[in-house]
């Protein structure tokens, strides 16, 4: 506890903003904190927000910027993974989260994801932001050295003038320290939304591995098995496995897995295992 008030002294001193005990998981938070097209480190290997670059540095790089203002790393190659097409029914962003290492084992032969960037780009039906989230922060179970997602500015927009804009303000009003740093990440945040820019992609960019996905493709939900999240089955492999207990949570988890989870319970007579759901923030 006292290393913990040292750390928010700490952070408070530099004009930063901490959060408080009880808040929840801080990466959940900076997906709505952070500015777009900006470049974000964290000491957490899931910090990956989906509208800004996100490197996940070790606590000597996390300490060496904030005491400095300054942290150097090598920029690695990039992996393009295309996403086209619809979703079947009882198919979600999840199973395409597990089904995206499978195919490239099948098709590459190794986790080609480890130690690069991993570049989303979506062609068809947008994703919901929250969705767009888990795919970027399902890069550290890829093993990749940060993630970012290929968006459109006005969904950004949208999504700043909905959520996060909101959200500054509701800490504005619950006096959360630095007021002056939220008071100036609002102003920017504003000016984004009236002229909503983002950096794109070059067109002659050159990528060590390019993955194709066509969501009509995942024909069933995919699981990630023990003991490492790219061992990845169909459902139906697993059929006849015992189940312990589930849990809902976890900092990739959004408010519709939550709905998804209520929505099941409430038309289940009998929950054969016992269910927990853990919120990752106060926010949900």
């Amino acid at each position: 506890m006292e290393a913990n008030e040292r750390l928010v002294g700490f952070v408070k001193e530099a004009g930063g903003v901490a959060l408080n005990m009880g808040d929840g998981i801080i990466h959940s938070w900076l997906n709505e904190l952070v500015m777009p097209d900006t470049l974000v480190v964290g000491g957490d290997s899931h910090t990956r927000v989906p509208t800004a670059l996100s490197f996940a540095q070790g606590s000597g790089g996390v300490a060496e910027a904030a005491a400095t203002g300054v942290t150097e790393f090598v920029v690695p190659p990039s992996v393009l993974v295309e996403i086209s097409g619809d979703f079947d029914d009882g198919v979600t962003v999840r199973d395409l989260v597990n089904y995206i290492p499978y195919k490239a084992l099948r098709a590459f032969g190794k986790n080609v994801f480890e130690g690069a960037i991993i570049e989303y780009r979506r062609t068809g039906a947008p994703f919901d932001m929250i969705d767009v989230f888990k795919l970027t922060n399902s890069s550290a179970e890829r093993s990749a050295a940060a993630a970012c997602f290929e968006l459109d500015a006005q969904t950004v927009a949208e999504h700043l003038k909905k959520v996060s804009i909101p959200l500054i303000e509701d800490m504005i009003a619950r006096g959360y320290d630095v007021q002056e740093t939220l008071l100036k990440r609002l102003e920017k945040m504003r000016a984004f939304v009236e002229n909503p820019v983002l950096l794109q992609s070059d067109p002659q960019a050159q990528y060590a591995y390019v993955l194709k996905v066509d969501l009509a493709e995942i024909k069933e939900p995919y699981v990630a098995c023990p003991h490492t999240p790219d061992n990845v089955k169909p459902l139906s492999e697993l059929t006849g496995a015992p189940v312990d207990f589930t849990f809902i949570g976890s900092c990739m988890s959004g408010y519709k897995d939550f709905e998804a989870f209520e929505r099941i319970l409430r038309q289940t007579d009998k929950v054969a295992v016992e269910a927990w759901g853990a919120p990752p923030t106060h926010i949900i």
